[in-house]
């Protein structure tokens, strides 16, 4: 599987996505914002599953980052545009879009919106 096949590989939203309406991930509504104006946008939004935050990380060519599926799900269920790198991936032809059936979008937010809006510094 090549890395752009990697990149799409996440078909669910992880254990603790913070696009998960189950999930009360740490990230205060300022954050959130910043994030949803960045997927309006088209910027890609990596799973923080997938990330090295390792200094080294240039050294370890074999960890491969993916988009976050919860983001993607979010924009796919709005009609919004996919994450730039997704679309840059997919009309090289070294990806394909993932398939509707295959998808995992009810555990996610119904909007960009809802996201912001439930903080859970608030809640």
């Amino acid at each position: 599987m090549g890395h752009a096949m990697k990149f799409l590989a996440l078909v669910k939203p992880c254990r603790d996505c913070p696009f998960d309406t189950a999930v009360k991930f740490p990230l205060g509504i300022r954050r959130r914002s910043e994030i949803a104006e960045g997927l309006r946008r088209g910027e890609t939004f990596f799973c923080h599953k997938t990330v090295n935050y390792d200094d080294d990380a240039l050294k370890n060519d074999c960890a491969v980052e993916s988009r976050c599926f919860g983001a993607a799900s979010v924009l796919h269920k709005n009609g919004l545009a996919p994450m730039q790198a997704e679309q840059v991936a997919v009309r090289l032809g070294i990806a394909q879009e993932p398939r509707e059936e295959l998808l995992e979008t009810d555990r996610t937010y119904g909007s960009l919106d809802d996201f912001v809006l439930d903080d859970p510094e608030t809640a």
